[in-house]
């Protein structure tokens, strides 16, 4: 082998089976196809079964991602939560977030779409848990909208066991029950923000919602509504346009004592949505004022 050292092979021989071209590539500086001839001359790989060779490499492929995080975005701190921004986007990715699985199982999709104008307020959660994946998007008739992705299959596979890829239909507590006491206001935030609701009807009524799918499985809201002693109603709609069922409460105390558990310290973390924070500060409950979502 032309301008190898020793050193070199002896490294590819003992790391290639390991952890793939990939990992050598890096530790060597060596060009990948390079690597991948060496490696098929020394180790004999050339004679193997294409299907033989082929899992191989998938298996150091595999090897070399759990060992090394090459991922922008690290999952480990969705598993370990301890901070608010983890906390907030867990509850954001609930209500507004989805996954894409590919036939490549090491391919995995996390993603995150809002409103451009709403997303730019919390551009700063998402820095300081790694670095997003950004596409803005422009159609006719519709508001601009954003999404942040990224591509960390470790993340997805822990989220969909959570429940994130069948959450139409299955509960949050699996997920919920992760995140320490003091940080679960931040992920019912990111909850609000996605899929909550605060308006006075035309009865006057201080009304308070969380939509989601038809199915939905509502005990992760009713535990906490009943631990901040809320008294509320679910309600399951079917109409022209589709099915979908919410979570409701209609009574002003109600409705500040959630807004006032999921918003303790935003003046200060500023994590999440200004919009809906302004509304839930600068409402009077006693006078009707416009839906919003």
């Amino acid at each position: 082998m032309n301008n190898i050292k020793n050193e070199e092979l002896d490294f590819i021989k003992d790391n290639f089976l390991k952890f793939g071209a990939k990992y050598c590539e890096e530790k060597l500086n060596i060009k990948r196809d390079r690597i991948n001839y060496i490696a098929r001359n020394i180790l004999n790989l050339g004679k193997l079964d294409k299907k033989i060779y082929g899992k191989i490499v998938s298996d150091a492929k595999s090897n070399f991602y759990k060992n090394k995080n090459s991922y922008k975005v690290d999952h480990q701190q969705f598993i370990d939560v301890n901070s608010k921004e983890v906390a907030y986007l867990l509850g954001l990715i609930w209500a507004d977030g989805n996954i894409f699985e590919f036939k490549n199982k090491n391919k995995r999709n996390t993603q995150i779409s809002l409103v451009t104008e709403d997303i730019e307020n919390i551009i700063p959660v998402f820095k300081k848990t790694g670095d997003w994946g950004r596409c803005d998007r422009s159609r006719v008739g519709k508001k601009p909208s954003t999404s942040f992705s990224n591509f960390n299959p470790h993340l997805a596979n822990y989220l969909i066991s959570k429940g994130y890829k069948s959450k139409s239909h299955k509960s949050a507590c699996e997920i919920i029950k992760t995140i320490p006491e003091e940080l679960k206001r931040f992920w019912f935030r990111g909850l609000f923000d996605g899929d909550g609701c605060l308006y006075v009807d035309k009865q006057n009524r201080t009304n308070l919602s969380i939509s989601s799918s038809y199915g939905q499985d509502w005990t992760y809201m009713e535990n906490l509504f009943k631990k901040l002693n809320i008294k509320y109603k679910i309600n399951k709609l079917i109409s022209k346009t589709g099915r979908s069922s919410c979570i409701c409460v209609r009574n002003k105390l109600g409705c500040k004592s959630f807004l006032d558990y999921i918003y303790d310290g935003f003046e200060i973390d500023h994590i999440g949505l200004k919009r809906k924070y302004h509304k839930y500060k600068n409402t009077n409950f006693n006078k009707k004022v416009n839906q919003h979502k």
